[in-house]
């Protein structure tokens, strides 16, 4: 699903002896499988099965009073943009540099606002991050969530600023939200997104050019929905999955 490099020598010594009494290797995305390949000294790809998820639980939005209660719950205004990100609070997903680059792109998108939906240990310095650049009143911390689709039923994009990532289920129940996608370019997620990409993509790590994205996605409606349009028409069906 997933890999952490730099990896310790000894694991790649060991998963390669184990490699070679393995019948199948399977990665989520092309790029894992090919990082595999290369990890583990393979003389063949480990096979590709994408990650899929249960369509009906997504894309079925909220009724109009609805989304804005929520929104109104959650503190937004009705010309707020607001972006969501899924994921754990560890420091593979770098929170810390999306609060950076978020603190950045609202000198030119005042109306930008961030929802943290996710529990970890980097909560509380999260928190005080978010309080030392003068952005707490802008961020939200949902925590843990077992009803993620109504957050982002109640979003305006999704981003992502992980380091690392295999295919996030994050991306693609956003995707299947109608939500566009900021994400590092890392992994499956370009794939993911297809061509023309449903989103906005950035060099992993580069805290300004994730700025930048968020600029443009935040300043731009029309760009909103044109790649929103664009999430919906790529699935990535659990049914589908299961049967390859």
């Amino acid at each position: 699903h997933g890999r952490y490099p730099p990896e310790p020598r000894g694991r790649a010594l060991v998963e390669r002896v184990l490699a070679r009494g393995t019948g199948q290797i399977v990665a989520v995305s092309q790029a894992l499988s090919q990082y595999l390949v290369e990890f583990l000294s393979l003389e063949a790809s480990p096979m590709v099965i994408r990650n899929g998820i249960d369509l009906t639980q997504f894309g079925g939005g909220l009724a109009g009073g609805s989304r804005a209660a929520l929104r109104e719950t959650l503190g937004y205004g009705s010309d707020d943009v607001v972006g969501v990100i899924v994921a754990r609070l560890t420091p593979v997903k770098n929170h810390a540099g999306l609060l950076r680059a978020f603190s950045m792109a609202r000198r030119e998108v005042p109306r930008l606002r961030l929802l943290i939906v996710g529990s970890g240990p980097l909560e509380d310095d999260l928190k005080a991050l978010a309080g030392d650049l003068g952005q707490a009143e802008h961020i939200s911390f949902a925590g843990f969530r077992s009803d993620v689709h109504r957050f982002l039923a109640a979003a305006d994009f999704s981003v992502l600023s992980s380091l690392t990532e295999g295919l996030p289920l994050s991306v693609l129940e956003a995707m299947a939200s109608g939500l566009p996608v900021v994400s590092p370019s890392v992994g499956g997620i370009p794939d993911a997104l297809g061509q023309p990409p449903a989103g906005l993509l950035f060099p992993v790590g580069d805290e300004e050019r994730l700025a930048s994205a968020l600029v443009r996605i935040g300043s731009d409606s029309g760009l909103r929905s044109e790649l929103g349009c664009l999430a919906l028409s790529r699935r990535f069906d659990v049914d589908e999955m299961s049967d390859v």
